[in-house]
């Protein structure tokens, strides 16, 4: 009859793990707190005022944060890398964005074989990838400047931001697309004007990742680059070779601070983002 409502099926909740929920759990707490251990312990330790890197730290001082900040090798290392990460930030997301868009009209088998070679620098091992790459700059004999990192590094993040791209555009209602082309609107227009617009969000999310991931990447920038060009993580390595000084750790926590820096932008650009579909 019209205005009743019909009564809610409620079920019985169940937990879903069973009499595992409890191992589970505890298994899960225990890998959290191995995974933060090194920050729990390594923060506190750049507030050392000894001058050897220990724990506990003996004193509290801000010292080393001071001398890293006014120390012309550390920033010039902090610089290249805000260059490097930010150049293959944008490398990745363009090529990210344009094979999402090419996978996206594609259709048949040749669309799972793309993107089985798309996502195929994620189980790559780096260090055969960076081996390959030190190898061939050194035979072109253009081995030792900066956009070789960046490309190594884009190709690196490339999967990333293209799985990013690719779930924003499929979350687009294809009867978009569909109306603007029986409109007669061409493809260069249906992407600038219709596509990209909704996934702006997406593409600022995953070039903020790519960024966040280059710049923390060392593997491939130890292998290229040259004594005068170190990557910040290049020079923390090699610090952390040379010398056990809290100043390594205080370089780490700025390292960890652009982290979780990148980590909330990206949030807010991806929420951005999904409510530029929705509207």
């Amino acid at each position: 009859m019209k205005g009743t409502r019909r009564p809610r099926e409620t079920y019985p909740l169940t937990p879903v793990l069973g009499r595992w929920r409890l191992s589970v759990s505890t298994l899960s707490l225990v890998a959290a707190v191995f995974l933060l251990l090194p920050i729990i312990v390594i923060v506190p330790a750049s507030f050392s005022s000894s001058p050897f890197l220990s724990w506990p730290p003996q004193g509290f001082s801000g010292a080393w944060y001071a001398s890293v900040k006014s120390d012309p090798s550390w920033r010039s290392a902090f610089q290249l890398s805000l260059q490097v990460a930010g150049e293959a930030a944008v490398a990745a997301t363009l090529a990210g964005l344009l094979a999402a868009l090419a996978l996206r009209r594609i259709t048949g088998r040749y669309r799972t074989w793309l993107r089985t070679f798309f996502i195929a620098p994620l189980v790559l091992p780096v260090v055969v990838y960076a081996l390959g790459l030190f190898d061939l700059f050194s035979r072109l004999g253009v081995f030792g400047g900066t956009w070789t990192i960046v490309v190594g590094q884009a190709v690196l993040a490339f999967p990333v931001t293209y799985v990013m791209l690719s779930a924003a555009l499929a979350a687009i209602d294809p009867a978009i697309t569909r109306a603007a082309a029986s409109l007669g609107a061409r493809w260069p227009m249906i992407v600038m004007r219709v596509e990209a617009p909704l996934v702006r969000g997406a593409i600022v999310a995953a070039a903020i990742v790519a960024f966040g991931f280059c710049f923390d990447e060392v593997v491939i920038a130890l292998f290229l680059s040259s004594p005068t060009t170190k990557t910040l993580p290049v020079a923390i390595f090699q610090a952390a070779l040379d010398s056990a000084s809290p100043a390594v750790a205080a370089v780490s926590g700025y390292v960890m601070l652009i982290a979780l820096l990148t980590m909330a932008l990206a949030a807010v650009a991806g929420r951005w983002g999904a409510q530029d579909r929705r509207a």
